[in-house]
């Protein structure tokens, strides 16, 4: 949910600098229903995951899936203020996840950054079927979760480099909508 934060940040940009809120309603993005859906799945699988019992491997594929489809969606859309960031932060996060089966978390970041103890973030990436601690064999390392955000317990996050280039992709996305689409008006 950290994510939130650039397309956030682009929609107070928006307004600071005269975008309207509904210049968002007039875009139109390629595939942009199915961008929606893959959105939700990549979010919401994981909880969905657990009402449902489906075993790690099945939610884990669905979930691999869902990224690689948003990554050939997001491509298409390429052209769109953004998008080319935010292209590139779902095709790295693809690849370091199809590299190791997961996305790799540095253990002692997320402990200097949640403020957590070291047993309870173990325990954490050791209940999440998406992650996995990061070791000397981690394949791809430099692109898994290794940038701390360190914030107040819970809200400490570490992120990827491509979770951060999606992000600030998304946030420059919505204030370039919001801008555009006022001055048009």
């Amino acid at each position: 949910m950290i994510l939130l934060v650039g397309p956030l940040v682009g929609c107070l940009i928006g307004v600071l600098v005269g975008g309207s809120f509904s210049g968002l309603a007039d875009v139109h993005l390629r595939h942009e229903g199915l961008l929606l859906i893959l959105i939700g799945v990549y979010l919401l699988l994981p909880m969905a995951s657990d009402l449902v019992a489906l075993p790690s491997s099945v939610t884990r594929a669905l979930w691999f899936a869902s990224l690689g489809l948003a990554c050939v969606a997001a491509a298409t859309n390429i052209g769109t203020p953004g998008f080319s960031m935010v292209w590139a932060g779902i095709l790295l996060n693809f690849v370091v996840i199809a590299a190791n089966g997961g996305m790799p978390v540095s253990i002692s970041t997320t402990i200097a950054a949640s403020g957590l103890t070291a047993d309870a973030v173990e325990s954490l990436v050791h209940l999440d079927p998406y992650r996995l601690a990061m070791t000397e064999t981690t394949w791809l390392g430099f692109l898994g979760d290794i940038v701390p955000l360190p914030l107040p317990s819970p809200f400490g996050a570490v992120l990827s480099v491509g979770d951060l280039l999606l992000s600030f992709g998304a946030g420059l996305f919505v204030a370039s909508s919001m801008v555009r689409n006022a001055r048009d008006r």
